[in-house]
């Protein structure tokens, strides 16, 4: 890929693990910011950090979408799978943004009973957006953890996993237990901090991920070479890098 959208996707990629830090903290201890309302109808901040994060989403799927070409040499279905969840989170993504943005809007233009009601669904759209982002989003890092738990090492490879049983445990919280019916409160539970926490590490990492294995994106690949490389002894699992020179 060019060294230009890489440098871009990777930037971008450490820039939503810091958004995602901010809004965590914003969100659930609003005392220390002094705004009791963030992410909440009307509120501007919510749209900055969206729109901040829209822009970003395009460049680290680019290099979702490289990790994923790497995949296939191995495992089409695997690399099928990332390509279909990283799709859907674009796309639940844009949504997002654009339910946002209408939520925004019709709350500074509310005066009446109609206006609430309107007010409520869209609260009720962005709710269901962002549960559809959360479901996708462990998908995809569910996806790519093989190429992480080989070129990258335990740590990151285990924090992939995490974000399934986290958004498992907001379903089950905020929905079952005390279910929520403002966006506010959804943001302040503890598993959408946890959540949050956990996306930002590992978008954070993947960044730094990438910076250090920046041959494997930036480089041309040998596919064949890949392909007819025997297997290794530890457990059946390949190791990429052997495979992985440019032509």
């Amino acid at each position: 890929m060019p060294r230009g959208l890489f440098l871009v996707g990777a930037g971008a990629s450490a820039l939503i693990g810091v958004l995602a830090l901010v809004y965590a903290f914003a969100a659930f201890l609003p005392t220390a910011t002094g705004n009791d309302t963030l992410a909440s109808s009307g509120n501007p901040a919510a749209l900055v950090f969206l729109l901040a994060m829209l822009a970003c989403v395009f460049p680290v799927a680019a290099i979702f979408t490289r990790i994923a070409s790497l995949l296939a040499v191995r495992n089409v279905y695997q690399a099928l799978f990332a390509s279909v969840a990283l799709a859907c989170t674009l796309m639940t993504v844009c949504f997002l943004a654009i339910s946002s943005l209408r939520l925004a809007v019709r709350a500074r233009e509310a005066t009446g009973v109609v206006d609430a009601a309107s007010i409520a669904q869209l609260v009720e759209q962005v709710l269901v957006s962002y549960y559809a982002l959360g479901l996708f989003l462990s998908v995809l890092l569910l996806a790519l953890r093989p190429w992480f738990s080989i070129q990258a090492g335990g740590l990151l490879a285990g924090l992939l996993v995490l974000p399934s049983f986290l958004f498992g445990w907001i379903v089950v919280e905020e929905h079952l237990l005390a279910p929520v019916t403002t966006l506010s409160a959804a943001y302040r539970s503890a598993p959408s901090f946890a959540f949050f926490l956990i996306v930002a590490a590992i978008f954070i990492g993947i960044a730094g991920h990438c910076l250090a294995h920046q041959h494997y994106f930036l480089e041309v690949t040998n596919l064949r070479e890949i392909l007819d490389e025997p297997r290794g002894s530890g457990g059946g699992r390949v190791s990429f890098g052997g495979g992985l020179r440019a032509n």
